[in-house]
């Protein structure tokens, strides 16, 4: 775990976000770090079919992709 704290002054070049995708960078945040987590939303991720996390959770966010990115966070080891 990072330590670091989600901030929404941190990602104010994201689109507007509900409250779903601002858990879903939360638990980035603690995990990664706010830097890495920067970068990791741009990096495709196998387990998301080679989707970035910027597409899961802006331009194809579904719930289906949602729920998939939350399982992928808490699958990750500590």
């Amino acid at each position: 775990m990072s330590g670091d704290a989600f901030n929404h002054a941190d990602f104010k070049f994201l689109p507007p976000m509900g409250p779903e995708v601002s858990e879903i960078l939360e638990v980035a945040v603690s995990h990664f770090g706010t830097e890495r987590t920067k970068s990791w939303l741009a990096e495709e991720v196998p387990a998301l079919e080679g989707e970035t996390p910027d597409a899961c959770l802006f331009e194809n966010a579904s719930l289906a992709m949602i729920l998939r990115m939350r399982e992928y966070l808490l699958r990750l080891p500590v």
